[in-house]
């Protein structure tokens, strides 16, 4: 035989425990606190990505700037070189060659910066932003329908509470009228009756009043 003492819950477990049955006002308030922490989140990442994009942009028109810089000096440089006399003069056509190359090197990365990286950053920042625009767009819409479930979801409790407490007074009345039929006369039997043919409409109306209050809060549990 067993003689395990049944353990009682710890401090932390029971905080969780409360904070599971305390509703959904918390629910909902931690739900809400973490989506604009999550908007943040995003938002930060999105303005990462503007913000390197930018800088790229501006890293791709200095190398074009510097390609553009270096073959105009190129250009001037040969111009020079073939007009002047000495032995170094093929010496500068070289450098002038050189200065043009470099040049055409610089303007290929900065076409490679502006396929591989600039573009694709703008692409994805401007997919990213319609997604989020319809992200939040059907999050309001499922607040809003929250809400409303929510005011169905009070309001049926309350009618059905109201309901229930009714159909336990009839509950009772009938109780007590079957007793009195038991030992008394007919007048009290049409009472009996009246009351059982209340007693079993509020009972379908408590049905319907539980199936509806449990609806809402179905439907208000998936939308959160």
């Amino acid at each position: 035989m067993s003689t395990d003492k049944p353990r009682s819950l710890s401090a932390s477990r029971k905080g969780k425990l409360r904070y599971t049955l305390r509703g959904g006002f918390d629910f909902d308030t931690m739900g809400h606190s973490r989506y604009h922490e999550l908007r943040k989140f995003v938002k930060k990442g999105n303005d990462f990505c503007k913000e390197l994009g930018n800088i790229m942009q501006e890293r791709v028109e200095l190398e074009l700037h510097y390609a553009k810089t270096m073959s105009k000096l190129s250009v001037k440089l040969m111009k020079a070189a073939q007009k002047g006399i000495g032995s170094i003069q093929k010496a500068w056509l070289v450098i002038g060659k050189e200065m043009e190359t470099d040049g055409q090197a610089h303007r290929c990365i900065a076409n490679s910066l502006e396929d591989d990286i600039v573009k694709p950053l703008k692409n994805l920042q401007e997919t990213h932003c319609r997604i989020k625009k319809t992200v939040e767009c059907n999050v309001s819409k499922t607040k809003k329908c929250m809400n409303k479930w929510r005011t169905d979801e009070r309001r049926s409790k309350k009618e059905s509470f109201t309901v229930a407490r009714e159909n336990e007074k009839v509950q009772d009345m009938t109780s007590d009228a079957s007793y009195s039929i038991l030992t008394s006369n007919a007048n009290l039997a049409k009472d009996a009756t009246k009351l059982e043919n209340k007693k079993r409409k509020l009972e379908e109306s408590v049905k319907k009043s539980y199936t509806e209050y449990y609806t809402y809060c179905v439907r208000t549990a998936r939308a959160k």
